[in-house]
């Protein structure tokens, strides 16, 4: 998955980590033995703790390849709104079922937004609600 770069997501993301509270978002999940991500296949366990597989020295800033290019491949993908998460549901190929997922992000862990989603380092699943 892969997040492109607007005018706008500078603004909505140092809005976003200007908050107190954790942000909710939502991502997309397979069941395949057991709850895996897109494209990665990456394993999710309900309420723990998942690490981005960004291995800067800060991880939570933008590299300078991202900058120039204006997308963002690396970090934990999610939509902002359920309608986005819904609408993408049906893009995935996959041969086993598909679940929408809550996620929380400490602001903290938020690397930036654009175009309805959010790339964040770390983020904890919540709960299944589809």
């Amino acid at each position: 998955m892969c997040l492109y770069l607007d005018r706008r997501s500078t603004s909505e993301t140092k809005k976003l980590k200007a908050r107190k509270t954790p942000i909710r978002a939502y991502k997309v999940l397979g069941r395949k033995n057991g709850l895996v991500s897109p494209f990665k296949e990456t394993k999710w366990i309900p309420g723990k703790t998942k690490t981005s597989n960004r291995r800067n020295k800060k991880p939570q800033k933008l590299s300078r390849k991202e900058i120039i290019y204006g997308w963002v491949d690396r970090g934990l993908h999610f939509y902002r709104t359920k309608n986005k998460a819904l609408s993408h549901i049906s893009f995935y190929c996959w041969s086993f079922q598909k679940e929408i997922w809550i996620v929380e992000i400490q602001p903290e862990d938020i690397i930036t937004t654009g175009g309805g989603e959010i790339v964040a380092h770390k983020a904890r699943l919540i709960k299944k609600i589809s």
